[in-house]
């Protein structure tokens, strides 16, 4: 045989093999999947669950989706891809069962990459003899290390540096516990990896309806002491991540959005939408991509999430979120990469009007109305570690209740009972003796309280500004007035966990537990989320009020009309103007809103009365062109508000 024949031969063998996956011939996957890993190491996998029908194509696979979304995968040159269980809406019959699983598999052997799968409770319907046929059915999925029962239900794979471990949370009786000491015996054998990766069809966060235990557990301790990366699970119909807590940095990502139905109260439309995620591993380096189909021209190509489960250096930390109201509107104006733009909704009667530090602020008159912020990414401020909450406030009476006149709250209503994805993660308000309460949730719902030591020398109409940080390497939480500590350092035995179905509230209580309570009678200002805890400086330097900065009439070739007011009287307010971005950068007076270069225009006097103005000629011939524009206040050593805009 000569060499091109033996090399033809090799390539015709390879592709043979890839046919193999499909089911139709044993195939060794794990093989095929390392085989696909770049010599560099660094690779790519997908994961997805639930790709049952939804109710609207006859049972089994969702045809609507797939294989639409095998070839959205392949486009991403995934190494392998794995599947969280409810492969097929399934039936109480055997036959029934094997010939939708058989659909399935045509549907999805077009992968350009090996299949691992988990079972879920859909596949299980028949009963007794449900797990022998799948391992029949599916006999490329790995059983030499499989526990005795579970053959190709519960195994594990190396990818590279990396170990992969499928376990069973459904059975042939139903759902149960998974098998706790195979599953120790395999971690305590995966010490050398670099990655570590679960995945099942039973998620943790929703721990009251599901068996996989609460945080607390055996089963979540087992991954947070063993350092797994990620741990993946379905079930429930939505794409929900969350970095759970209670020991560790391991992320749960529920993924079960391959094609369910999405009807499961409560409906959250940014979540509860059919994609799947791309994990990208670079040794100690791993990102995780949702995609799905935004743009309705039905492919799964459209990535709207992303965050990172591990890095080899530290992550950013800082501004998770700001809510300033000066444009009018609750977006979130915290700067990326820490920031993800989850904008807020004005609920109930809640508007924005004049502010108590930069031009707006949020006005509510205590009945229930308050502003909402959820988007996909809201888990972004479900902080379980380093925290400070800050706004500016001013009420108009104080309502007697305990849990009375909340400032800022990130939680959600107990759907299904007291599930850790529900918890609190943060709270502040003021009770009506001028005591300030923070809060917060762990494991079952179980409540950590602090209250600071004195109470605030604060009375209606009058403007403070509130901040609380807790600090997770010492314990305990600081409460300050108008920039300076109230009291003393309060301890807590407990950080948060779970908390990632929640939504940011503010002037509120989660809405689920409105009407119980007496909201916030007043105005909010510059409401800003740290997942950092602030020096007792900084906090100084953010509780000085903003002076209010407007720009009029930005027109090419003509005059433009720049209006301070809040300033520090008879002092001088320089503003600045940048063509690169709005930032940020740190400043001696906090993070600014510009990106170098940045171009100083003539300082200004202020009047007696705080306020100063001036007129400048736009440019002819600039139309189109964005200006990011910030001041600084002199006499105050405070930043304007930022503002941003288009020469017209």
């Amino acid at each position: 045989m000569t060499r091109i024949s033996l090399i033809l031969f090799s390539i015709l063998a390879f592709f043979a093999g890839i046919l193999d996956a499909s089911g139709e011939k044993p195939v060794n996957p794990v093989s095929w999947a390392n085989n696909l890993i770049p010599p560099a190491g660094n690779f790519s996998f997908v994961v997805v669950g639930d790709t049952q029908d939804d109710g609207t194509t006859g049972g089994g696979i969702n045809d609507n989706m797939w294989p639409q979304m095998a070839t959205d995968m392949n486009a991403l040159s995934p190494s392998f891809a794995l599947f969280c269980g409810d492969l097929i809406s399934g039936s109480s019959s055997m036959s029934s069962t094997l010939s939708q699983w058989q659909d399935w598999d045509t549907a999805t052997s077009s992968l350009v990459c090996p299949r691992f799968m988990t079972p879920g409770n859909h596949d299980m319907y028949p009963g007794l003899g449900t797990y022998s046929a799948w391992a029949s059915q599916f006999s490329w999925l790995p059983s030499s290390n499989s526990p005795s029962g579970e053959e190709g239900c519960s195994y594990w794979f190396d990818a590279g540096n990396t170990r992969i471990i499928s376990i069973a949370s459904d059975f042939e009786t139903g759902a149960g516990a998974p098998n706790q000491v195979w599953l120790d015996s395999v971690l305590a054998q995966s010490g050398n990896m670099e990655n570590i990766f679960v995945f099942t069809h039973r998620p943790v966060m929703f721990n009251v309806t599901e068996p996989c235990g609460n945080t607390a557990g055996p089963f979540w301790q087992s991954l947070v002491q063993n350092d797994v990366t990620g741990f993946f699970s379905g079930h429930w119909h939505r794409y929900q991540p969350d970095r759970l807590g209670n020991g560790g940095d391991t992320w749960e990502t529920v993924i079960g959005t391959g094609g369910g139905w999405q009807g499961f109260d409560p409906i959250r439309p940014y979540q509860q939408i059919p994609g799947f995620l791309l994990v990208e591993v670079d040794g100690l380096d791993v990102t995780g991509t949702f995609f799905t189909d935004s743009d309705g021209d039905g492919s799964f190509d459209d990535p709207v999430d992303s965050y990172t489960m591990r890095s080899s250096t530290p992550l950013p930390v800082g501004l998770v979120a700001e809510y300033t109201f000066d444009e009018n509107d609750a977006s979130d104006t915290a700067p990326a990469p820490l920031g993800k733009g989850i904008d807020g909704a004005l609920l109930d009667g809640a508007f924005v009007g004049s502010g108590l530090s930069g031009p707006g602020g949020l006005h509510l008159d205590g009945a229930e109305d308050c502003v909402e912020a959820g988007a996909i990414g809201d888990y972004n401020m479900s902080i379980k570690r380093d925290l400070t909450l800050s706004a500016f406030g001013k009420f108009n009476s104080l309502g007697s209740g305990y849990w009375d006149n909340a400032l800022l709250s990130y939680g959600t209503g107990d759907w299904y009972g007291d599930e850790e994805e529900s918890n609190f993660s943060w709270w502040l308000s003021i009770q009506s003796d001028g005591t300030l309460l923070g809060f917060w949730e762990y494991e079952t719902g179980l409540n950590v309280t602090v209250s600071s030591t004195v109470p605030a020398p604060v009375a209606a109409g009058e403007i403070h500004h509130y901040a609380m940080t807790r600090d997770a390497a010492t314990m305990e939480a600081t409460f300050f007035v108008d920039g300076v500590q109230l009291g003393s350092a309060v301890s807590f035995p407990r950080l948060p966990t779970g908390g990632g179905r929640g939504m940011a509230y503010i002037g509120a209580d989660a809405i689920a537990w409105q009407g119980s309570d007496v909201e916030w009678n007043g105005i909010l200002d510059d409401v800003r989320i740290h997942n950092r805890v602030l020096s007792n400086t900084e906090i100084a330097q953010m509780a000085k009020p903003r002076p209010s900065f407007t720009a009029s009439n930005m027109v090419a070739g003509a005059t433009l009309t720049l209006s301070f007011s809040g300033c520090a009287p008879n002092g001088s307010v320089i503003p600045a103007y940048s063509l690169a971005g709005g930032g940020p950068f740190t400043s001696p007076w906090g993070l600014a809103s510009l990106t170098p270069p940045i171009k100083r225009l003539p300082a200004l006097s202020v009047a007696a009365d705080g306020t100063s103005g001036a007129v400048f000629q736009v440019p002819p011939g600039t139309s189109g062109v964005k200006v990011w524009m910030q001041a600084l206040d002199i006499g105050g050593q405070v930043l304007s508000n930022p503002i941003a805009r288009t020469i017209q």
